[in-house]
């Protein structure tokens, strides 16, 4: 066979296919959902190690949220909720409706 052998081949196909799921459990546990995981899936395949390391480099969802003022973050239990929520849906104590941040 010209060129490459098949064991590197398949150590190629494995690695892909590793930094694919690696990249998916990552964007699940900073909140990604859907067609959002299938296109980290495909950032895993096409760049391999660098796919995981854009994955923990992008911020959460929730994170992304905050920073375009549609949730702030509970100042009782730290968890991201929406802005006009008046309780917290993760540890139900009262919001002020004017702290937004």
């Amino acid at each position: 066979m010209d060129g490459y052998s098949g064991a590197y081949i398949m150590f190629v196909l494995i690695e892909s296919v590793a930094c694919a799921s690696g990249a998916v459990i990552i964007a699940e546990k900073k909140g990604y959902k859907g067609a959002a995981l299938a296109g980290w899936c495909f950032v895993g395949l096409l760049f391999n190690l660098l796919g995981i390391l854009i994955v923990l480099i992008v911020p959460t969802k929730a994170e992304g949220y905050i920073q375009q003022g549609k949730m702030k973050v509970c100042p009782f239990c730290k968890e991201a909720v929406l802005v006009d929520a008046i309780l917290c849906k993760h540890c139900g104590s009262k919001l002020d409706a004017t702290e937004a941040k």
